[in-house]
């Protein structure tokens, strides 16, 4: 179980224990979103070995910008008139990529491991207007790489939410 984390660049921003099992950094500028909120850490998953791991996370997290945004737009638009189609009248679709963020409210980024390959990966998490109950979740990788955009379910990937392998997993060889 990781202790203590501090993420290190030239900001030093540090984590404190907040819950059992949960490290939390105070509220930090998401840049790619243009909003602040808490990172927490999955602490009773993470040992001290994935410190490295953990700060190329978070540093990669907050490395995206606006063009980065602009990549994952149509998949979050994507993903709201489905909501809109399944719940909701047709006809109420976003008209732009940029109306979507009108729509979002960031909450919570949470740093975990996954299970089958001990990868980082990082959960995004909003409160959205179209799905209030499930809200919305963008899982990146390490790296960087947007692999999952769903409801927030707790899972980091579709192959673990649904027991499939991962080559079987349309979202991790989909985006960007």
């Amino acid at each position: 179980m990781l202790k203590e984390f501090t993420y290190n660049n030239d900001q030093n921003i540090s984590f404190r224990e907040t819950k059992k099992g949960r490290l939390e950094s105070s509220d930090i500028l998401i840049s790619i979103f243009n909003a602040s909120c808490r990172i927490v850490i999955d602490a009773d998953e993470m040992e001290d070995s994935d410190s490295a791991d953990i700060n190329e996370a978070i540093d990669n997290l907050l490395k995206l910008d606006i063009s980065n945004k602009a990549k994952i737009e149509p998949y979050i638009v994507e993903k709201y008139n489905e909501a809109k189609t399944t719940y909701y009248d047709e006809g109420d679709k976003a008209e732009t990529q940029k109306d979507i963020w009108q729509k979002l409210v960031l909450r919570f980024i949470y740093v975990e491991k996954r299970r089958r390959n001990g990868g980082v990966y990082i959960k995004v998490q909003f409160d959205c207007e179209w799905d209030e109950e499930g809200g919305l979740q963008l899982v990146f990788n390490r790296s960087g790489k947007l692999v999952r955009v769903s409801s927030i379910d707790g899972w980091l990937t579709d192959a673990d939410a649904y027991g499939k392998p991962d080559s079987a997993d349309d979202q991790l060889n989909r985006f960007i």
